[in-house]
């Protein structure tokens, strides 16, 4: 026989959401500069790397 769960109460359920902070992830200036940074770094050589790439597979020889 196979036990039946005990369900949670809408109310707890919904203490829980309220509880959580609602505003996120709080990240510093000091970091948030260095992680802009590194992700315009990122998407540039990937851009590079995509023009090589076509450049490369694109010609006829």
């Amino acid at each position: 026989m196979a036990y039946a769960r005990a369900k949670k109460h809408y109310r707890a359920v919904q203490k829980k959401i309220e509880m959580s902070p609602k505003k996120g992830i709080f990240i510093p200036k000091k970091k948030k500069n260095t992680l802009i940074c590194i992700s315009a770094a990122i998407l540039l050589v990937v851009f590079i790397k995509g023009l090589l790439c076509g450049y490369i597979l694109g010609r006829n020889d």
